[in-house]
């Protein structure tokens, strides 16, 4: 008789139900051979322009899955994944964009993304899901559904009667929230976070993963506990209702700077052993990626030719820089290493029509000038660079956060409007 052990993970979400247990990702362990669900669940009402699915190991190569104003485009999908992917929905009714992996190898250990670019939300790439797979031999099927379906709902596989022994182990998250919101200096945000009902709550702590002992915010028996408070964050957090009635644990962000940018957890805490240690040990129920943009809103003329300014926080050379505009396909408007553009990541639309101001980036300089723009060229863009010395390969994208987006609006020459807004650059 064979021992088999089952992992399974409950999610029960709103808004974006993501089960972030560890790592803020879902985790998944399957056996080769065995079909696996990616779950991805949008907002609601979204209207939907791309839904994408990649894995950032191979996105140099393609896509997991790639949907586009109603069409899949097979043509940019990762070789390794053609006819072995499919929408759990076709229609993707409900905001549902979850997909099935067939006949999983070891080469599918990996993460998955899940993006999607709404048009209700202004046309921003969102992230809804990651999943990190991982396909061992000598796990069982990871995917309940799965085994339901290949043995007929027997567990055992209809061998030895039923005697296979079972080590179920469950773990549950209660209203586990992965949402990304996304806000500009100056602005005081709301950081959402609800308990189930009627939880006899007696600690709630905020956390924000990159800042090790600190937290943001500790309260305990409804009052805050400032000892191990991070000093970026006195006098500028409080919790929605301190009195956490109907278990409203969001938490108020105020004045946010560039540097509140980060993953926040939210945790509580129901027994008494508290003073034990420095943290709550429960598993976080809300987790926020904060993301503060600085934004530059440029106006110019159509046939002008425009820069669009990017500079590093130091002056020191540049190694890589990446312009792109996000609702287009390739998004890549410049990728250039060292002193060398390369074409085969760029939009047909902006070839010989864009280059750096400072061509060898030796002072710390990306900005981008764009020729003869037209109203074609209005959209957000975005910078990013790489000053670190890395063997790094030739590849399409940097995995990093802007350090710069602009927003184009080119005008016809007769509609040019001389109102200034405030925040705003008129070329």
């Amino acid at each position: 008789m064979q021992a088999l052990k089952l992992t399974l993970s409950v999610c029960l979400a709103t808004c974006f139900p993501t089960c972030l247990d560890s790592g803020d990702l879902q985790e998944m362990e399957v056996k080769p051979g065995a079909d696996v669900l990616l779950q991805c669940q949008g907002p609601r009402d979204a209207d939907i322009r791309l839904l994408k699915w990649s894995r950032p190991d191979l996105e140099s190569e393609g896509y997991v899955y790639f949907f586009r104003d109603n069409h899949l485009y097979e043509d940019i999908q990762h070789p390794s994944f053609h006819g072995r992917v499919k929408l759990r929905d076709p229609h993707m009714k409900d905001e549902d964009f979850s997909v099935t992996l067939k006949n999983v190898n070891v080469n599918d250990t990996g993460r998955y993304e899940c993006e999607i670019i709404n048009s209700k939300t202004g046309g921003k790439p969102e992230l809804i899901s990651t999943i990190n797979l991982k396909v061992e031999p000598g796990h069982t099927l990871g995917d309940g559904e799965d085994r339901e379906n290949r043995n007929g709902g027997n567990d055992d596989g209809g061998k030895d009667g039923g005697n296979v022994g079972l080590d179920v182990i469950l773990s549950v998250a209660v209203l586990c929230i992965f949402q990304l919101i996304r806000t500009v200096p100056g602005q005081t945000v709301t950081l959402p976070c609800r308990a189930p009902r009627n939880t006899n709550i007696k600690a709630v702590e905020w956390t924000r993963t990159d800042l090790e002992t600190d937290y943001v915010l500790l309260y305990w028996d409804e009052w805050p506990d400032p000892e191990k408070q991070h000093p970026s964050f006195q006098n500028r957090v409080e919790l929605r209702d301190s009195q956490m009635k109907d278990g409203d644990l969001s938490l108020f962000l105020k004045d946010v700077t560039r540097d509140d940018s980060g993953i926040y957890k939210c945790r509580v805490q129901r027994k008494t052993n508290y003073w034990k240690r420095s943290y709550l040990d429960a598993t976080a129920i809300s987790v926020i990626y904060l993301k503060v943009e600085i934004i530059q809103n440029i106006t110019a003329v159509s046939g002008d030719n425009v820069t669009l300014p990017c500079r590093a926080l130091s002056n020191i050379p540049i190694l890589v820089a990446e312009w792109t505009r996000p609702d287009l396909e390739p998004e890549h408007v410049l990728y250039q290493q060292l002193s060398w553009s390369i074409a085969q990541y760029q939009h047909p639309f902006f070839k010989n029509r864009v280059k750096l101001e400072e061509s060898k980036m030796e002072n710390g300089d990306a900005s981008l000038i764009l020729k003869t723009v037209t109203s074609n060229d209005t959209g957000r863009y975005e910078c990013r660079v790489d000053q670190r010395e890395t063997n790094r390969r030739k590849r399409a994208y940097l995995r990093t956060e802007p350090i710069n987006i602009i927003n184009l609006t080119v005008r016809p020459p007769g509609e040019f409007e001389v109102q200034q807004l405030p925040g705003s650059i008129y070329i």
